[in-house]
């Protein structure tokens, strides 16, 4: 995910990249970061068991930018100062773009799952998340 404008350098094609957009790689592939500030997130094939939530409440105006089987990532679009209802969170993976309470911008949180009520005090987009999918019932 950029911090910053990025330039990423893989075969066939360059790809440039802003604060705040991701780019997914699968598997193999090559690539270089040769400008730009950055974080960069691996999910391992092996990892621990995910935990499943009691009861799922999907959270609302989220943006997802990428999905598959095993994660989805999206940005979390909450209006200034309004609340967002009751939802879940799967473990998840949290980049903090923004300055918020105790939030520190550009920090990275591994979080469990949870079920919460969120109200937005920040001005921009808050988080980008990463989120494992666990079977929900």
């Amino acid at each position: 995910m950029g911090l910053s404008n990025v330039t990423i350098k893989c075969p066939g094609k360059n790809k440039k990249i802003a604060r705040g957009e991701i780019v997914v790689y699968k598997g193999n592939n090559i690539y270089k970061i040769t400008r730009g500030a950055f974080f960069e997130v691996v999910v391992k094939k092996v990892h621990p068991e995910l935990t499943k939530p009691e009861k799922w409440l999907e959270p609302l105006n989220n943006k997802i930018v990428y999905e598959d089987a095993q994660f989805r990532v999206f940005e979390e679009r909450l209006v200034p100062g309004e609340p967002r209802p009751s939802n879940t969170n799967a473990q998840r993976i949290t980049i903090r773009l923004g300055n918020a309470g105790l939030q520190v911008a550009n920090s990275v949180k591994f979080e469990e799952t949870n079920t919460h009520v969120v109200k937005h005090i920040e001005t921009v987009p808050d988080n980008v998340v990463i989120e494992f999918k666990v079977p929900q019932n």
